[in-house]
């Protein structure tokens, strides 16, 4: 049994030690709770701080207050040990008492030095841990001599003076609860050496109240070591919650600084307002001696901005919601920028009166710059700064209401450019863009403020005038505005070419353009009704002869829709194959034909036959022509390799229309040679036919284009001579081959002598140039003699025959070659060779 016991007691004083100094060695041993307690604050925000972190600060803020609470004992404890040595100096001499006082001295600078770097750069340092422990083993040091006292104190029979002694010992107790309290290691090293000492010294005394007195100071300690650890288990909590107070804040300030935020708080009573240092200070709002209230914070608002600003606020504290407002506040440098403050009510008096609010200012001015910027990218037109199409479609929808309101009439203007593309060609698109902007300078200056100036596009812009009055007031108006404009429009343009071609000058630049006008009230409900209707107003202009103005009727709408139905019935037509080719015989001076001219008919399940001036410009305009011009080309070539497989019909050529947007085509002369390939056809019976309009653009790629054709053997014709814009000075550049004068020279000349004149100077020009020439449109005897006496001897027309269908055609060959032997040998003549 005693054998256990003791056992047990060397088992407990081994933990004990251990204990002990793992306080002393393990960084965690400054780490102290009262009977274990593990106390957190309520708040849930504290939970999501980093508690290691929390921990490490605690630790450095419970060393900082443990230094600076030992530098100022170490400033006045020398007052203490002055006065016991002078007290036991009298009783047990000078030397020791001196010699006491010196080590206390010494020992207390040393504390006092490592308080002082500690307390005074403590959290920069790394070692925070060891400076506290250096200054609990000081505080242990300076407890033992504080202790040793009554040895070097202590006379036999000088009772009075010991317990004098530890009187002061007593006091020195009291007084160093608060300073060794941050840590339960340092109140039981220094209590130890300052009561444990003089205990074991009272119990060695052989004096009746020895016992007496060792208990009380074993009291005393106890008392001292509880008192201390109810002080330091305070002073933890607190330090904590400081702490995490201080991380919360550093968290709000970060965040509000990543934000670029500040926070305010006002008392909506008094008008006091506390805001962020860096707002007040940024803003210029308080100095030193003035007073920061709100006052003084709506005087730097912006004056469009501060009655709604107050306004804001007054509502939301009246009604109980959040205060969410945006404003320009003028900064130090006179920029305005653009502030949001959003708040909320926190606290209310008794009356239900708001008596603080909480809040951000956010600077918002660079999201109002993007925001302004994402506006005109999505409502303005980037080149010219006008409204784009979405944002006119938003006014014509609001002019189109309060027509409806106001009764009155306002007008669209549709604007296009005459011959824009020209300049773009010839100049570049930068010059085109800076003529562009000109003219949007120029349109806006013809209008008033309150009209729409936009560019729809490319170069067509859109004018909306609202409040014209009456209809036909406003109709007046509106053609006033603009002639105005086409006034204005039609003045010369001087465009700089430096930044495009290098060049140190300008280019005198003179234009046009066609506006459609439509007008309307209330009664047309939506802007693409109206768009629609000035569009085809301008086209209207446009194909009347350009630089015009043109109102809009219901008329332009019916055509406009009948060519939309014709475009529909063409692509129909190309898919179920409508078209096919009629042939009009080319003959001759002996009445031999020598070819034909193939002409395109629709077959249209409701109209019938129908010839190609119904439906050509329309297949133009959509881009049909080109399927349309693939199927005359294939369908030609079929012929021809059928009439070549007859020697009667060998010697055939035929003439094939081809149209500018042909020709323009990319895809034409690859597809061109394609067939002529695939079909085995005789390249030299192919005669192109073009007319003057295809040479008005492009004329150096149009030579190209037909040069690289004829050296395929393909012949050429310039088909309607005569009633273009024919210029000698390019003609004798092309590589054609024949002249076909025009059946509106032909129909008069035998009754009006320009015609006359017109028809010889043809020829003549013909012969000068080595070219071909045949009249179409002969209809008798007597053209085709004149024509005949003035050396052109090749005709088409109904003299002979008309367009007819393959069968047909193949009847009347047959008829003309039973009739005369003289076209039996008409091949003579026709042979040709390509050029490699």
């Amino acid at each position: 049994m005693k054998a256990d016991m003791v056992a047990s007691f060397l088992s407990t004083a081994g933990n004990l030690g251990r204990r002990a100094w793992t306080c002393l060695t393990y960084p965690k041993f400054l780490h102290f709770g009262l009977n274990g307690r593990d106390t957190k604050p309520g708040n849930p925000e504290f939970f999501q701080l980093n508690n290691a972190l929390v921990e490490q600060k605690v630790m450095t803020a419970r060393v900082r207050a443990f230094a600076r609470r030992s530098f100022e004992g170490a400033l006045t404890a020398p007052l203490g040990t002055a006065l016991l040595a002078w007290v036991g100096g009298g009783v047990a001499g000078w030397q020791p008492a001196v010699i006491w006082f010196a080590i206390f001295c010494v020992i207390e600078f040393l504390i006092g030095r490592s308080a002082y770097l500690c307390w005074r750069d403590g959290s920069q340092k790394l070692d925070i841990l060891t400076q506290g422990r250096r200054l609990i083993f000081l505080s242990f040091l300076i407890g033992l001599v504080w202790g040793s006292s009554v040895f070097v104190f202590w006379r036999e029979g000088q009772i009075q003076h010991y317990l004098l002694n530890l009187t002061i010992l007593v006091g020195v107790s009291a007084i160093s609860i608060s300073i060794m309290s941050p840590f339960l290691m340092a109140t039981v090293s220094f209590y130890s050496g300052l009561l444990l000492l003089p205990l074991i010294h009272t119990l060695l005394m052989q004096d009746p109240i020895s016992l007496k007195v060792a208990m009380g100071l074993g009291i005393l300690y106890m008392l001292s070591l509880q008192h201390a650890s109810v002080v330091g288990d305070q002073l933890i909590k607190d330090l904590e919650l400081t702490v995490r107070n201080e991380m919360l804040a550093e968290r709000l300030h970060l965040a509000l600084d990543a934000a670029d935020q500040d926070w305010f708080d006002l008392n909506p009573q008094s008008g006091e307002m506390v805001a962020s240092v860096r707002y007040i200070n940024f803003h210029g709002i308080a100095t030193d001696d003035t007073v920061y209230d709100f006052q003084s914070w709506l005087d730097v608002i912006h004056p469009d901005d501060r009655a709604a600003t107050q306004l804001a606020f007054s509502t939301a504290l009246q009604d109980g919601g959040a205060i969410e407002s945006e404003y320009r506040v003028r900064a130090l440098n006179n920029e305005w920028l653009w502030i949001r403050s959003i708040g909320h009510v926190v606290d209310r008096d008794a009356q239900g009166k708001a008596v603080r609010v909480i809040g951000i200012h956010s600077d918002v001015t660079e999201s109002k710059h993007v925001d302004g910027k994402i506006r005109k990218l999505a409502f303005y037109d980037q080149l010219t700064n006008l409204p784009n199409r979405r944002l006119l479609n938003d006014r014509i929808q609001h002019a189109i209401q309060n027509a409806k309101c106001q009764q009155q009439y306002g007008a669209l203007l549709m604007l296009d450019m005459d011959d824009f593309k020209a300049l773009n060609d010839t100049q570049g698109h930068d010059v085109g863009d800076k003529f562009l902007v000109v003219v949007a300078r120029r349109i806006e200056s013809c209008v008033r403020e309150v009209d729409t100036v936009a560019r729809q596009g490319g170069d067509e812009f859109v004018i909306l005038l609202e409040s014209l009055g009456e209809r036909d007031e406003a109709s007046d108006r509106a053609e006033a505005i603009a002639k105005k404009i086409l006034d204005a429009i039609k003045k010369p343009y001087l465009l700089e070419l430096t930044e495009v071609a290098g060049k140190g000058h300008t280019y005198n630049y003179h234009c046009s353009a066609s506006i459609g006008v439509t007008l309307f009230s209330g009664q047309v409900n939506s802007s693409e009704e109206l768009m629609k209707r000035a569009d085809t107003a301008m086209y209207q202009a446009k194909t009347s002869g350009r630089n015009l103005i043109r109102f809009f009727d219901m008329g332009m709408q019916e055509q406009v829709t009948a060519r939309a139905i014709l475009g529909n019935e063409l692509r129909e037509a190309i898919q179920k194959n409508q078209f096919v080719l009629h042939y009009q015989p080319q003959m001759n001076e002996a009445g031999c034909i020598t070819g034909a001219e193939a002409l395109l008919r629709w077959m249209h399940p409701r109209h019938g036959v129908m010839p190609p001036d119904s439906f050509i410009s329309v297949a133009e305009d959509t881009g049909l022509i080109l399927p349309i011009g693939r199927f005359v080309m294939e369908t030609a070539c079929a012929q021809l390799v059928a009439w070549a497989a007859r020697p009667e019909t060998a010697h055939l050529t035929l003439s094939i229309n081809v149209s500018a947007a042909q020709f323009r085509d990319q895809e034409f002369i690859d597809h061109t040679l394609a067939t002529v390939k695939s079909s085995g056809v005789n390249s030299c019976k192919i005669m192109l036919e073009i007319t003057e309009s295809l040479l008005l653009n492009s004329l150096e790629g149009i030579i190209e284009k037909m040069f690289e054709l004829k050296t395929r053997g393909i012949s050429f014709s310039l088909d309607d001579f005569g009633t273009g814009y024919s210029s000698l000075a390019y003609l004798k550049h092309l590589p054609i081959d024949q002249l076909k004068i025009d059946k509106s020279f032909i129909r008069d000349v035998l009754t009006d002598m320009n015609d006359a004149v017109i028809v010889r100077t043809i020829i003549a020009l013909a012969k000068s140039m080595e070219l071909n020439i045949i009249a179409e449109g002969v209809e008798t005897k007597e053209q085709r003699e004149l024509l005949a006496k003035n050396g052109c001897f090749a005709y088409q027309g109904y003299l002979y025959a008309g367009p007819m269908a393959t069968e047909e055609l193949e009847q009347y060959m047959q008829q003309l070659i039973a009739k005369t032997t003289a076209c039996t040998s008409t091949s003579a003549g026709n042979e040709c060779q390509t050029q490699s």
